[in-house]
């Protein structure tokens, strides 16, 4: 219980340090709100859209399916099993002096954080899928700004992103792992079906 007390406490001073930023305030604040919206993802899916389609290729267009339904998954698993199971309060719930930035705090239980999830789930799927280089990798740094837009704007803690990132990763990994060994190996090859 120490152990998880001081955690705790560590969790808590970060998100201060996070949350409490001052500086800069008037022009950090709309990216941050910008960074957690829809609009955002709108225009992520946009473009990740039209440039598989632009590449006329079916494994692009199935590396965005497969993205897509990454981020289904994490979704659900985060929202539906983890986040009632660990039944965690939000900061702006729980905290009263906490700033909150967005235009709500939204549903009662934060951890893991959805957004921090489905990002770094399908960020990580997609570089995986189209079998990205190296250099790509640096997409990683937009599920990263995500993350801290959601503590900043006051409605996560830091170890609720952490979580996400976690979990978004561990799926990614594995709808990977089981599409690269079982989906596509069976439609190079029908007679040997899924493997056992």
């Amino acid at each position: 219980m120490d152990l998880l007390k001081h955690l705790q406490q560590i969790d808590v001073f970060f998100f201060h340090q996070i949350n409490g930023l001052i500086f800069g305030e008037k022009l950090i604040t709309p990216f941050m709100v910008f960074m957690s919206s829809s609009f955002f993802w709108a225009a992520i899916g946009f473009v990740a859209t039209g440039w598989a389609f632009r590449q006329k290729l079916a494994t692009s267009k199935i590396s965005i399916f497969w993205a897509l339904v990454t981020l289904g998954v994490s979704d659900m698993v985060t929202y539906r099993i983890l986040k009632p199971f660990f039944s965690r309060d939000r900061p702006c719930y729980h905290l009263a002096e906490a700033v909150l930035r967005a235009d709500a705090c939204g549903g009662q239980m934060g951890f893991p954080s959805n957004h921090a999830a489905n990002a770094m789930a399908v960020t990580l799927a997609l570089l995986l899928f189209f079998s990205a280089s190296r250099k790509y990798y640096i997409l990683l740094f937009v599920p990263l700004l995500i993350g801290i837009s959601r503590i900043y704007l006051g409605v996560h803690y830091p170890f609720d992103v952490l979580a996400g990132f976690v979990v978004g990763a561990v799926i990614a990994f594995i709808i990977y792992f089981f599409v690269s060994t079982r989906v596509i190996d069976r439609r190079k090859d029908p007679a040997k079906g899924f493997r056992r």
